[in-house]
């Protein structure tokens, strides 16, 4: 998988069902956002145990360095900047290529728009003038 894609609802609609009553598109894309970084967190907890294990046992360069970028991701994570964005040599990422990192994957927001006639507020477009059918929809409208 290279990528996720979260589809987030931008319109109210009683008739549908929301976890938080109200759709919120920055509340919902920073709520997946935070748990990613808490997997992504969780499993470097883990790993830096398995390879503190290891490095017990004898010494492993290899082990070492990976532990040194393991920190690096921890810290970037513990400000809420997510692994894509954390700049890494070709070597280490070698070291990382196997592991499930899910901040590291790019990551596409969609957002839903109602169809028909529109009671989105303005705050949910990015402009006083922008249209909730401008830009992507309109564009994949055509492709149909």
């Amino acid at each position: 998988m290279d990528a996720f894609c979260q589809v987030v609802r931008v319109f109210e609609d009683d008739a549908v069902y929301h976890i938080w009553s109200n759709p919120d598109p920055a509340r919902e894309v920073e709520f997946v956002h935070g748990e990613m970084v808490l997997h992504d967190l969780v499993f470097i907890e883990k790993r830096v145990e398995r390879i503190d294990k290891g490095l017990k046992k004898g010494k492993d360069d290899k082990a070492e360095r990976e532990k040194v970028l393991l920190g690096r991701f921890r810290e970037a994570l513990e400000k809420d900047v997510p692994l894509r964005n954390v700049e890494i040599v070709p070597d280490d990422a070698l070291l990382i290529q196997s592991y499930p990192f899910l901040t590291r994957k790019a990551c596409i927001i969609a957002l839903m728009w109602r169809t028909g006639p529109s009671r989105i507020p303005r705050c949910a477009t990015n402009s006083r003038s922008a249209s909730p059918t401008s830009g992507l929809l309109r564009a994949d409208r055509r492709a149909r």
